[in-house]
């Protein structure tokens, strides 16, 4: 499906929930999603947590989700809903591939009150996994199928540009699948004993909330909700944008042949709202001087600890053209990952 299409997909989605002529149809319908869901939940809204929602939400739209941890798990929910008469089920062997990890059908022999009307089905065979598909028969004018399609790899999917079903994910992941009113309260209180997010704080967070959410979507959460500046990135070696373009013209032909220079730069950058002016981007080099660079070039066995810690300075920062990013005083923390460098750049709040 194209990106047009898509677009396309959103904007009669929107139109199907009443929300017709909103210039934004994706938060329109994320505002639609939590409002929904707040208007589900018992008197006093109190949930004990996570799973309870995720039952109230299956409850309320009819629908149930089946995991598929193996290739003997797909074949075995075939060969059920086969049974049942569903038999257009039988194209599930055919709906995921490596950009596809969900997708949700509504069963043809079931009534509008059966607990069962929509199955969602969820590939958990790679690493990245996600409940999420539950929330798009939120949308009464649901299609038979509709494919949850994101990349695996939290790197590949951030080099690129996202669908805007893919927005659409990712913001009801976190308005959600992290429901302010349970993960909030645990949030402020791991920032009252830091004052700051850290990969130790943030994986003690995803144990207390939800042991199933991937370390990724529990740093999304806590970002978009910290009153601070602060950024997820991964760091990488790569070249820079004007080599990428010579290295096209290069195959086409029409320049000699001019090799590359890889270095360490940012490959993903996913800042919240208040780091946007921070003017961190994607191919921006990462200075010798900073803790990245440290960890990227000292071999996993020598380094002191899994996570350094550093003060730095966003004015050490330099663009390609020589100009400097505005100065501004940050705390960073780097992890190594198997190639790259995952950190955390926050401004220095306490």
């Amino acid at each position: 499906m194209s990106t047009l299409d898509q677009e396309r997909d959103l904007l009669v989605m929107a139109d199907a929930l009443g929300l017709g002529g909103r210039p934004a149809p994706v938060r329109a319908i994320v505002d639609y999603c939590r409002k929904r869901i707040a208007g589900w939940l018992p008197r006093g809204g109190a949930l004990g947590s996570i799973e309870q929602l995720e039952l109230l939400v299956c409850e309320k739209l009819y629908i149930v989700i089946e995991e598929i941890w193996s290739d003997a798990d797909l074949e075995a929910l075939i060969r059920r809903y086969v049974a049942m008469g569903e038999i257009a089920f039988a194209n599930l062997v055919n709906e995921f591939d490596d950009g596809t990890f969900g997708t949700v059908y509504e069963r043809k022999l079931a009534n509008a009150r059966s607990h069962d009307r929509y199955v969602a089905f969820i590939d958990c065979r790679g690493p990245q996994k996600s409940g999420a598909a539950v929330l798009y028969p939120l949308a009464r004018n649901c299609p038979r199928a509709y494919k949850l399609q994101t990349t695996r790899t939290a790197a590949a999917s951030s080099r690129v540009k996202s669908s805007p079903t893919e927005k659409m994910m990712d913001l009801i992941a976190g308005e959600i699948g992290f429901f302010d009113p349970l993960f909030r309260p645990l949030l402020e209180a791991e920032l009252r004993r830091t004052c700051r997010l850290t990969f130790a704080g943030i994986e003690r967070l995803r144990q207390q909330f939800c042991d199933s959410a991937s370390f990724q979507s529990t740093v999304n959460a806590c970002l978009s909700r910290v009153p601070f500046a602060g950024a997820c990135v991964e760091a990488g070696l790569d070249c820079k944008k004007s080599e990428e373009d010579g290295s096209s013209q290069h195959r086409s032909g029409r320049l000699p042949r001019t090799p590359a220079v890889k270095k360490l730069r940012l490959l993903t950058v996913a800042p919240n709202e208040a780091a946007r002016a921070m003017g961190l981007h994607r191919k921006l080099r990462v200075p010798q001087s900073s803790v990245i660079s440290e960890v990227f070039s000292t071999p996993s066995e020598l380094l002191k600890s899994s996570d350094l810690v550093a003060e730095e300075n966003l004015g050490d920062w330099e663009h390609s053209d020589g100009s400097s990013l505005r100065p501004m005083p940050v705390r960073v923390e780097a992890r190594k990952l198997k190639d790259t460098v995952l950190a955390l750049i926050q401004s220095a709040v306490c």
